[in-house]
């Protein structure tokens, strides 16, 4: 006796198998602590100053002339410290030349080719704004730095600058 083959009933017959195997559930529990960051302050919650005084334009090298410190003191206290690390940052409008790193002096018109460039810790690396920085040792923060920085063969003009920054305590 000659057997037919028909496909579509030998795969019908082996899904039939494949289903017929016992399903199980088991529960997923998930647990956890909720906690609380600690209250960070920066610089006992005053503002920063940095005064250059008067700064010679054709000085100006955007390295080591002027390079003023960024005095600032970061305090945590309550929630639970373990829970992350504590980070500062800077924010800032920035120049729209060089790196882009620095920060625009104002009045922007009278100076836009001159900016205060922005150092982190004691080489010579600039800071990109809006990067987090671990502080491991709130005693010792990172240290920070500010340097007059002025566009390249554009010439500096005379007058009163200011410049703003915004410093940032955040716990992640």
């Amino acid at each position: 006796m000659k057997m037919k083959y028909i496909p579509g009933l030998v795969a019908l017959a082996c899904m039939g198998l494949l289903a017929s195997g016992a399903a199980q559930a088991i529960n997923v529990n998930f647990t956890g602590k909720l906690v609380a960051a600690p209250d960070c302050v920066l610089n006992t919650g005053k503002d920063i100053s940095v005064d250059f005084a008067e700064v010679v334009s054709t000085k100006v090298d955007g390295k080591t002339y002027k390079k003023m410190p960024i005095p600032y003191t970061v305090s945590c206290s309550g929630g639970s410290p373990g829970s992350g690390q504590l980070k500062v940052m800077l924010g800032y409008t920035t120049v729209p030349w060089g790196d882009y790193s620095s920060i625009q002096a104002q009045p922007l018109q009278q100076f836009a080719n001159f900016g205060l460039r922005i150092i982190e810790g004691d080489a010579d690396k600039t800071y990109v704004p809006n990067t987090k920085v671990v502080v491991a040792d709130q005693n010792n923060p990172p240290k920070f730095y500010a340097v007059p920085i002025g566009r390249e063969n554009a010439g500096l003009p005379e007058g009163n600058f200011t410049a703003s920054a915004t410093m940032t305590a955040i716990y992640e």
